[in-house]
This record gives structure tokens, C-alpha cells and sequence, in this order.
């Protein structure tokens, strides 16, 4: 039962991080945050201004959320590195319309805007790979826990043999001792 309730406590929250994990990954990449940044500058279309504030909001709670699973202090450090660049991004953000208004060219705001993305993609790789770390663990309990199994039942069916012999041995010698 143990090993039944590790593995289900394991594949629940590896489930939900894997979750988090994709939902960041989709609010701040081409289908999000830097779509919606590109068509900002380049086109000047408010309805992407509006739908950057949606995306950095859905990396907020998938943080948040992520925070509140059962995680390490490894994925704790980097879940923090990752806010700590979100909030420079939000700063970062609030400074393009003045510079849009200031016709400064798309590709000095292009720059203004990506800051440090080395934090935040490290972070990223970080909770990947702590998320791996965890899954290869857990395997690897589960196979020592499957052949210490295995071991218990071939010892099992080697001492029932033996059990039996015995047994047949005290019923033929009490068998014997009723003869006397």
C-alpha cells in the first residue's frame, strides 16, 4: 500500500507540475507573451497590449499555484527567480507605450524589453529538471521496492516446500509415536 500511495501522490503532482510547467511555457512564448509583445511594437495593436497583462497574469497563478504543490527547496528557489524576472518584465512592459509614443525604433524596444531572459529560462530548466530528478527517484524506489518484493516471494516459495516437509514430518512421527 505504501509504495501505491507514494506512487499516486508522485503522479498527481508530477501531473500538476507538468501542468504549471506548460502554461508558463505557453504564456511567455510565441503563443503568448512575445507574440503579443512582437504585434505591440511592430503593429502598434492594442488588443495584444491588453492580452500582455493576460499572459503575465497566467504565469503569476501558474507560479502560485505551482508553490502551493508538494515541491523542493530547488523548485522553490527557482519558482522565486522566476517571479523576481516576471516582475522586471511587468516593469519593463509598463515603459513600452512611452516609448511607442516617442517612435523609438521597434528593435531598441525589442531590447529595452528582454532584460535578463537568461534568469527566467534558467529557472524554467531548473524546475524541468528538478521535475526529472524527482521522477527518476521515484522509479528507483519503486524498482527497489519491486524486487525487494520479488525477493520476499521467491524466498516465499522456497521455504513453502520446506513448511510442508516439516509438517509431513511431525504428522508421520506423531502418527508413529500413536503406533507405540
Amino acid at each position: 500500500r505504501a509504495i501505491q500511495a507514494d506512487w499516486q501522490t508522485f503522479d498527481q503532482v508530477s501531473e500538476q507540475k507538468v501542468t504549471y510547467l506548460t502554461k508558463i511555457h505557453t504564456a511567455l512564448g510565441y503563443g503568448g507573451l512575445t507574440r503579443h509583445v512582437n504585434n505591440w511594437i511592430l503593429h502598434r495593436d492594442k488588443t495584444a497590449a491588453a492580452q500582455i497583462e493576460t499572459d503575465l497574469d497566467a504565469v503569476k497563478i501558474s507560479i502560485q499555484s505551482f508553490q502551493l504543490l508538494n515541491i523542493s527547496d530547488e523548485e522553490l528557489q527557482s519558482l522565486n527567480r522566476l517571479e523576481i524576472a516576471l516582475k522586471e518584465t511587468e516593469r519593463r512592459v509598463q515603459g513600452v507605450e512611452e516609448m511607442l509614443d516617442n517612435n523609438v525604433a521597434p528593435d531598441r524596444i525589442d531590447f529595452f524589453l528582454k532584460g535578463d531572459e537568461a534568469v527566467a529560462i534558467q529557472a524554467l530548466d531548473q524546475l524541468r529538471w528538478a521535475w526529472v530528478q524527482q521522477a527518476r527517484s521515484v522509479g528507483r524506489d519503486l524498482n527497489a521496492a519491486t524486487e525487494s518484493g520479488s525477493r520476499l516471494i521467491t524466498v516465499g516459495a522456497l521455504l513453502i516446500p520446506i513448511i510442508l516437509a516439516i509438517g509431513f514430518l511431525v504428522l508421520w512421527l506423531i502418527n508413529r509415536l500413536d503406533r507405540q
